[in-house]
C-alpha cells in the first residue's frame, strides 16, 4: 500500500471552476464561520465652514452606536423649525429647531 499520492494527484487542475476555498476547522473539528456584521447606508448633510450644505452617504456598520445617532427621530417625525412644521426628513442644516425652552436654535451649534 503506497502511502504518497501519485504524479498526477500533484498536478495542478486544468478546470479551475470546480476549485473551491479551503474550509478551515476549529481545534473542535467544527467548521469555523465567521460572523459578518451587517451594514447600513448613512446619509449625512452638514454646513461647510462657508455656509454651504454638503452632503454624502457612506456605507457603516449596522451596530448600536450608528444606529442611535442616525436613528434619534424616526421617518416622518414632524418638527417644529423657523420655517414653520417639517418632516426630519426635509430639515437642512443651517434650519432652526424649536426647543422645549421655546427658543429657535439650530441642532449643532
Amino acid at each position: 500500500m503506497n502511502m504518497f499520492p501519485n504524479s498526477d494527484a500533484l498536478r495542478p487542475s486544468d478546470d479551475l471552476d470546480k476549485l473551491k476555498p479551503m474550509t478551515r476547522f476549529t481545534n473542535t473539528g467544527h467548521v469555523q464561520s465567521r460572523a459578518r456584521t451587517p451594514t447600513r447606508k448613512y446619509e449625512v448633510a452638514y454646513l461647510s465652514a462657508e455656509g454651504r450644505i454638503v452632503e454624502f452617504s457612506r456605507k457603516a456598520p449596522a451596530i448600536a452606536s450608528f444606529e442611535d445617532a442616525f436613528g434619534a427621530l424616526g421617518h416622518g417625525a414632524i418638527l417644529q423649525t423657523n420655517n414653520g412644521p417639517m418632516a426630519v426628513e426635509d430639515v437642512l442644516p443651517g434650519d432652526e429647531i424649536r426647543l422645549a425652552n421655546g427658543r429657535y436654535e439650530p441642532p449643532f451649534p
